[in-house]
């Protein structure tokens, strides 16, 4: 364990580059603007790091490592099923699957906010959840051994494009929730993250009251989404979702017939959502 000088010493030269990094870029920040951000002498900086690269490179990796346990330990409940889930268990689990990286993403908030800014390193989320992410889509979506009687129906869609617009989908729904000032809840972020993952993005607008809701392009200020008592839909980062990720869900649940019945009720939405985009 290190000493308590020492880890309050390091900290404050780790405050100074994330002080910094809220001005500028990172390739604009010398040693120099950190040792004096820090009040710290250019001798105490270089007895901890090589360099400035060095020094993100630590506060990063706590957060890499605190998310990938996170990331292990929540994938551990869609292990445990011996059926291929559907919809509504697929919905129940996110509140599961996701509750210890939605509460890491929460501890490390306010330093994440400024690392995925674009001064920081705006690709860190992407990087630690993106095979994870594909993993989970596998175990949760993919035809394979583990499923041998589901009844799998061709996708129109390629399958390394389905794993592309799942994982893409949640990453940007966590991107999205830790770089804003909303007071969107981490059991109400779990819901839109379990949304995403079992409706169209059509049946999500349709979901969704924006006469009730502020500019989407402003950050909503709903603390405890209930669509029950106040008609607002729970789903406030709608419009950051991108897709979503029903197409992996339609391509291996729904009946051919269903698939056509979907398609046909989609068609009058699809032309109103274009200004969403």
């Amino acid at each position: 364990m290190l000493d308590i000088r020492i880890q309050n010493t390091k900290s404050r030269i780790q405050n100074g580059l994330l002080e910094l990094l809220k001005q500028k870029p990172l390739n604009d920040i010398t040693t120099k603007d950190i040792i004096e951000s820090a009040e710290a002498s250019r001798k105490t900086f270089y007895t901890y790091y090589k360099d400035k690269r060095d020094l993100l490179m630590e506060i990063e990796g706590a957060i890499i490592t605190d998310l990938q346990e996170a990331l292990k330990e929540d994938r551990k409940c869609l292990t445990q099923h011996s059926s291929f889930p559907d919809k509504e268990e697929i919905f129940r689990l996110s509140q599961e699957s996701f509750a210890h990286t939605v509460q890491v993403c929460s501890d490390y908030r306010e330093v994440s906010r400024i690392l995925l800014s674009p001064n920081g390193d705006i690709n860190l989320l992407t990087r630690i959840t993106y095979s994870e992410f594909i993993h989970r889509g596998k175990l949760l979506f993919y035809f394979n051994s583990q499923h041998p009687s589901i009844n799998v129906h061709p996708s129109p869609i390629p399958i390394d494009y389905l794993f592309e617009i799942y994982t893409g989908t949640l990453t940007n729904i966590i991107v999205h929730w830790v770089r804003s000032d909303d007071r969107i809840s981490t059991s109400a972020l779990r819901e839109i993250m379990g949304f995403a993952q079992t409706h169209s993005p059509v049946e999500l607008i349709y979901l969704t009251n924006f006469d009730e809701q502020a500019d989407p392009d402003q950050p909503s200020t709903t603390s405890t989404p209930n669509r029950k008592k106040s008609g607002q839909s729970p789903l406030p980062l709608l419009k950051h979702m991108g897709f979503g990720c029903w197409p992996l869900f339609s391509a291996y649940h729904l009946q051919p017939q269903q698939k056509a019945e979907s398609n046909e009720r989609s068609q009058p939405f699809l032309r109103a959502t274009t200004h969403f985009n």
